[in-house]
C-alpha cells in the first residue's frame, strides 16, 4: 500500500531498481582470497585445502606452471544472496602469489640462475653440477667462457601452463659469475707471470 501511495514519486521505481526481482535472483557476492605457493609448487603442481571463515573448506587443484598472480575462480562456493537464498552463490576467486626462491628468477615460462665458476675453470673449460627447479644436471662449461656469459638449458625451465596433452617446458639460463682468486702463493704468483710473459 505504501509503494502504493509512491507510485509517480519516482520512489517506487528507484525500489523496483534495487530491490525487485533482479536483484533477488542475481548470484551472491564473490569471496576473493590469496593462496601463497612455493616456486616448486607451480613447478609440480599443488591440490591445496581452502578454507572460507564458518563455511566448510574445499580442495583446489593448482596445475603446474601457473603464473604469480593468476586468479582462479571457483563457482557457487562464495556467499549467498543476502535477500534470496534459493539464489546461486556467488564465486570464490583465489589470487595466486608465488613466493621468491632464493636461487631461481622466474621469467614467463623461463628459469634463470647465476652459476659460480672459478676463474682458472672459465679459462680451461671443466664440468660443474649445478641445481636445477627438478634436480642437479652437470653442465660442461666452455673453454675461455666470459664473465656474465649466458648458458641456455634446453626444456629445464617451468611446464607451460595448460599445454597439452604432453606438457612442453620453457629453458634455464645460466648466468656465468667467475670468481677471482682473493690471494696468491708465490708458486702460483711465478706461473701467472710466466703465462703474462708468454701472452706477450
Amino acid at each position: 500500500d505504501i509503494l502504493n501511495d509512491l507510485r509517480g514519486t519516482g520512489f517506487n521505481e528507484m525500489f523496483d531498481r534495487y530491490f525487485g526481482n533482479r536483484h533477488f535472483n542475481v548470484k551472491g557476492a564473490a569471496i576473493n582470497l590469496e593462496l601463497t605457493i612455493t616456486l616448486e609448487d607451480a613447478y609440480n603442481g599443488i591440490t591445496k585445502e581452502i578454507p572460507i571463515g564458518k563455511y566448510p573448506p574445499f580442495t583446489i587443484r593448482v596445475e603446474r606452471g601457473i603464473a604469480n598472480g593468476a586468479k582462479l575462480r571457483i563457482k557457487n562456493k562464495g556467499m549467498p544472496n543476502a535477500f534470496n537464498s534459493n539464489s546461486e552463490r556467488g564465486d570464490v576467486i583465489i589470487t595466486v602469489k608465488i613466493l621468491d626462491h632464493k636461487i631461481f628468477e622466474r621469467n614467463h615460462n623461463d628459469i634463470h640462475s647465476v652459476v659460480n665458476v672459478l676463474y682458472l675453470d672459465a679459462l680451461l673449460g671443466c664440468e660443474v653440477e649445478i641445481p636445477t627447479i627438478n634436480g642437479k644436471v652437470k653442465v660442461k662449461i666452455p673453454q675461455l667462457t666470459q664473465q656474465g656469459e649466458l648458458l641456455k638449458l634446453k626444456d629445464k625451465g617451468m611446464p607451460i601452463y595448460q599445454n597439452t596433452p604432453e606438457c612442453e617446458f620453457g629453458d634455464m639460463y645460466i648466468h656465468i659469475n667467475i670468481i677471482m682468486p682473493t690471494r696468491l702463493s708465490d708458486a702460483e704468483r711465478v706461473l701467472l707471470n710466466d703465462l703474462k710473459n708468454l701472452n706477450k
